[in-house]
């Protein structure tokens, strides 16, 4: 890992599932710690067996290096807090139902891992994103609203999102946008920019997100150390 974060790291371990396709629904925001948290990067150079799926190299072994080197200590709750409420937009959304065999269902195999040479499976409920210039390219496969309103959202708006579609069932779609970051560095705001993530999710989506407030779990820091030197 380079020029990471130790909050970018946390969450990086908290969006991996535990046991592998099975990904969580929903990625809680990290509250309290310092401010080195944010403004302190690491090198992080780790060893693990051969054999190790990359959920559990980003997951629990991200954790418990977490744990070891800066003493983390952390708890979840919920709380009422403020959050974009993912709707559908006036005119209906305007993603396509997953088609059948277009990816594996969570829990409906054991992980597969990839013949050398052949491209790694692709599971329901996951996104992939691709660089486009400066643009970003962000493809659903087979994805419900609970998951893409949890796992895309973060680190692209600056509240938690709930799902309030209504919809049901998985969906694939496929989205462009321009992070905020790179909105800032062109001098343009999320409202006059067609790419900000608000304007690309509702004018390629037909979804839209509303200013509200809601539960939602959050990641409490308890106790977190800056790491001694190796």
């Amino acid at each position: 890992m380079h020029c990471a974060s130790i909050r970018g790291l946390i969450m990086l371990a908290l969006s991996a599932p535990e046991e592998g396709p099975n990904l969580s629904a929903n990625l809680p925001g990290v509250l309290g710690g310092p401010d080195w948290l944010d403004s302190d990067r690491y090198e992080i150079v780790a060893t693990a067996p051969a054999d190790a799926p990359t959920y559990q190299l980003t997951g629990v072994m991200m954790w418990a290096l977490l744990e070891d080197r800066f003493k983390l200590s952390a708890h979840r709750e919920t709380r009422e807090v403020p959050v974009y409420a993912l709707s559908v937009a006036k005119g209906g959304h305007k993603m396509s139902p997953l088609k059948e065999g277009s990816c594996i269902l969570p829990g409906a195999t054991p992980v597969q891992r990839p013949q050398q040479g052949q491209p790694p499976p692709v599971y329901c409920g996951s996104g992939t994103r691709k660089a486009n210039g400066s643009d970003i390219k962000y493809d659903a496969h087979g994805m419900t609203m609970t998951e893409f309103a949890g796992r895309f959202f973060g680190g692209n708006v600056d509240l938690p999102v709930i799902d309030r579609t209504g919809l049901t069932g998985r969906f694939d779609f496929h989205l462009e946008y321009l992070p905020e970051k790179m909105l800032a560095a062109r001098g343009l705001s999320e409202i006059d920019s067609d790419l900000s993530v608000f304007t690309a999710v509702r004018v390629q989506l037909g979804l839209q997100l509303i200013r509200d407030k809601g539960p939602a779990e959050v990641i409490v820091i308890d106790h977190v150390e800056r790491p001694t030197e190796n």
